[in-house]
């Protein structure tokens, strides 16, 4: 006859009824859920208990009719799955906390004097140390310059500030298209510099980047007060602007937060994206449909631009009867057209002969070499052919 063993009966079921528990506790990650559905089973698996609190009923509960291995393995499984539920909903998104945390913020300058200076002060107020990794300013052949003026290096290094100099003014776009190569932040905030920023501005550029990074945000774009330089009109604003046959874009508003063509300077962008979308085409020259190119690359190569509903960017507009308002720089006459030509001939694919339609753009129009008069497209077909193959047939 084999000696009694010296371990009370049922002691070991009712470690394994408590096993989960332990185990949670010893590894650092104790949950009252497990311990609940424990104490629930332990009264089952003792029979002294169980009688008193069951009596001759006992034989009727469904889970006493089950054998005690499979009643372990339904507790375990249940202790398991909760604490897998408490953990998934504990952890942030790795996507938003880790894969964008700083921001840096480009403003391509030309001839702006003191706007300069209000806009680089209403950026730094506005943004969290924490998420501000640089202002890059980019001053576009301004005479005097601006650090000789009002962006001495006494007032950089207050705002943490740096400026990147074109000796002669290339225009708007080759200014974002340096500041932008320029930046290291994860996030590229591109911003007139005529704007003030509203506190809280950047906390869903951050957000929303983070979800995509192949998403391009835009804020809410409202009016600037130049005298104060105040958000007036309350956040009342647009941000969203449509496509035309004519190569050209029109103001519109809609209950999404969708927006198909960018306005133009105010958006965020991760620099990922902007890497692999090449950024501005470098053939663009001056100012003005940068933006239909960037907002069809992007939505045609698997990208998406969004507004941020609650992010709100007061700016000057330009105005005919304010000479505040005046631009200090000159654009050279045709640029913008031939720009916007670029963009529709490299991203409308077989409806670019649509654009015969409209004479003022001249589609059919040839250098004396017989080369196309909008230029090469070579540098754009590039990034189609390599972000979208499929898009070779747009």
């Amino acid at each position: 006859m084999p000696p009694k063993s010296s371990v009370p009966k049922y002691t070991i079921r009712l470690g394994l009824v408590w096993l989960v528990p332990l185990a949670t506790l010893v590894l650092g990650c104790f949950h009252w859920i497990p311990v609940l559905l424990a104490l629930l089973l332990t009264p089952l698996e003792v029979p002294k208990v169980r009688a008193r609190l069951f009596g001759r009923a006992k034989k009727l509960l469904p889970c006493l009719k089950v054998p005690a291995l499979l009643r372990l393995s339904v507790l375990w499984l249940l202790q398991v799955w909760f604490l897998i539920l408490w953990r998934a909903s504990d952890a942030e998104p790795a996507s938003s906390i880790d894969a964008v945390q700083k921001i840096s913020v480009v403003l391509p300058c030309a001839g702006e004097g003191q706007y300069a200076l209000n806009t680089v002060r209403a950026v730094y107020e506005t943004t969290p140390q924490s998420v501000l990794h640089e202002i890059i300013v980019v001053d576009d052949g301004t005479d005097p310059p601006l650090e000789q003026s009002f962006l001495t290096p006494e007032v950089l290094d207050k705002y943490g500030a740096t400026i990147l100099r074109h000796a002669e003014t290339v225009g708007l776009i080759g200014a974002k298209k340096d500041g932008g190569d320029a930046a290291t932040g994860d996030i590229v905030v591109f911003f007139d510099c005529h704007v003030a920023p509203q506190p809280g501005w950047h906390e869903s550029f951050l957000r929303l980047i983070g979800e995509n990074y192949r998403r391009i945000v835009t804020p809410v774009i409202t009016d600037l007060d130049v005298g104060t330089w105040q958000q007036i009109g309350g956040s009342h604003g647009q941000a969203k602007c449509y496509l035309t046959w004519d190569a050209d874009f029109k103001w519109f508003s809609s209950e999404d937060p969708y927006v198909p063509i960018l306005s133009g300077g105010l958006l965020g962008i991760s620099k990922r994206w902007w890497n692999e979308t090449g950024g501005y085409d470098v053939e663009m020259v001056g100012w003005g449909g940068e933006n239909l190119d960037q907002s069809l690359r992007s939505w045609l190569c698997g990208g998406e631009i969004m507004m941020a509903q609650d992010s709100f960017v007061a700016h000057m507009w330009r105005k005919p009867d304010d000479p505040r308002t005046r631009a200090n720089y000159q654009v050279k006459a045709g640029a913008a057209s031939r720009n916007r030509l670029r963009a529709a001939m490299a991203w409308y694919g077989e409806f670019s002969e649509k654009l015969a339609s409209f004479p003022g753009l001249q589609s059919k129009r040839l250098n004396p070499d017989g080369t196309p008069w909008y230029g090469n497209l070579d540098n754009i077909l590039e990034v189609k052919k390599r972000l979208k193959p499929e898009a070779q047939n747009l």
